[in-house]
């Protein structure tokens, strides 16, 4: 039997000998597809299908939604009703883009998978009735989008990816894009490596570029729905190491940087690093110690390192017999280096002073950034520290602390007079408390009764 295209037969039917009637029940189609129709033949294109619905023969037919998709339709019963959905992944040049796996739902129900389409050419589903409302998800690479639209009226669902690319350039707007190793990830998930000149197709939304360079890397994220390029700039880092007195010798010093706790990379700090921003750690070794400062490129590209000068004295009694010792430093459990009692240049930090006299040495460490000098006495028989707190007697006065830096207490009678090296009166009056804070870092003289002692501002 045929019938509008479609056909059945009967095989192998008992007919009796008064005859019988053959009787063909067809089944009433209904298809939802805003676009043309048509069927039967290998391809489906036999003859249109007359929408919405047309009585036909059951049977399994070839029927091509024009525009969309070729789908076997098998038909029985007395009703069939079916609303294709077609949908297709393309690149931003609008091309079939294989590797896109779709599923459906409605609304917030579970999805069901339609297929991963191997070719670009697009997936279609047949979905039972006529719903209206359908949600469409593809994903691609790691990310996945979705669409929402009325079947009824479109069943058609396209979805487009966007050609990210990005580039690395330095601060002199130089592009090192080829220097820099690029991945790509969607939230927290893996990474993936990343072309960034070429391109990669990706679904837009919110996307993270990663671009590593010289131990370190930056990320950005922005939505690539409204900007596909991400731009990256390196900054220009410098540093430079002053004495005290501002003298620049930023030359004698061993320079290198490093990120968090990785290895460390020489750096110079005159020509400058090309470094991508972040918390950078600078460390520069000079005379047998080092100094790391970390700070934040993004804000400040210049590292400042000073060092201090470190002074020393020993008194025995009421001489002074510095320049009768022999004085060395040392960083840790370092090696000695020889050490200018009258100043020597250092980073500041924990530094042991050693002074050897009479036989005999002491080794003392303090802290040269908030602590530079090193003051030590002979008692004449060993040599101690000589503590910001101790007292020491100066012929028929007393006069603590010694060496003192702000405030000095003098006890004893009759005039007491102070005088600098030069000669300079600093003081003339009684026993008392005696402000020196505005006093230059030295050696002083006190007099009194005759008897002459030495005070040691630092």
């Amino acid at each position: 039997m045929q019938y509008q295209g479609t056909s059945e037969q009967k095989i192998s039917v008992n007919v009796p000998d008064g005859g019988a009637t053959f009787t063909w029940q067809t089944s009433n189609v209904t298809l939802n597809y805003p676009g043309t129709i048509s069927f039967g033949g290998p391809t489906g294109d036999s003859r249109y299908f007359n929408k919405p619905s047309m009585e036909l023969l059951s049977g399994t037919y070839k029927f091509h939604y024009r525009g969309a998709f070729r789908a076997d339709l098998t038909i029985s019963g007395c009703n069939v009703e079916k609303t294709p959905v077609f949908a297709q992944l393309k690149n931003s040049s609008n091309s079939g883009l294989a590797g896109g796996t779709f599923d459906y739902r409605f609304g917030f129900g579970s999805f069901t998978n339609i297929g991963t389409d191997a070719t670009g050419d697009g997936l279609g589903i047949l979905l039972d009735g006529s719903p209206s409302n359908t949600k469409v998800r593809v994903s691609f690479k790691g990310s996945s989008s979705e669409i929402q639209q009325n079947v009824q009226t479109n069943s058609t669902f396209i979805f487009n990816t966007v050609k990210v690319t990005a580039d690395l350039q330095e601060s002199d707007s130089d592009d090192i894009t080829a220097d820099g190793t690029w991945q790509y990830r969607f939230g927290f998930g893996p990474y993936s490596s990343f072309n960034p000149v070429a391109g990669e197709e990706l679904l837009p939304g919110q996307t993270k570029i990663k671009v590593s360079h010289k131990g370190t890397s930056e990320e950005i994220q922005q939505n690539t729905s409204t900007n596909t390029h991400f731009d990256f700039n390196t900054v220009k880092v410098t540093a430079d190491l002053q004495e005290s007195d501002s003298d620049d010798i930023t030359a004698d010093g061993t320079w290198q940087y490093r990120f968090g706790f990785g290895p460390f990379s020489s750096f110079d700090p005159v020509a400058g690093e090309e470094l991508l921003p972040g918390q950078t750690k600078i460390k520069v070794s000079h005379k047998g110690t080092s100094e790391e400062i970390q700070q934040n490129t993004s804000t400040n590209t210049h590292f400042d390192f000073n060092t201090v000068k470190v002074t020393a004295s020993l008194m025995d009694g009421a001489s002074d017999v510095t320049g009768a010792a022999i004085w060395e430093y040392r960083f840790g459990f370092g090696p000695y280096a020889t050490l200018d009692p009258t100043g020597e240049e250092l980073l500041a930090g924990n530094t042991k002073v050693k002074v050897t006299y009479m036989s005999t040495s002491e080794e003392k460490q303090q802290n040269t950034g908030s602590a530079p000098t090193f003051n030590f006495v002979y008692d004449g028989v060993e040599i101690k520290s000589a503590n910001a707190g101790s007292q020491r007697s100066i012929s028929s006065v007393t006069c603590y602390p010694n060496p003192a830096s702000s405030v000095i207490t003098v006890e004893g009678t009759g005039d007491i007079i102070i005088t600098s090296l030069n000669g300079q009166l600093m003081y003339h009056g009684q026993a008392g408390t005696i402000n020196v804070s505005n006093w230059a870092r030295g050696i002083y003289f006190v007099k009194t009764d005759g008897s002459t002692g030495k005070l040691v501002i630092q």
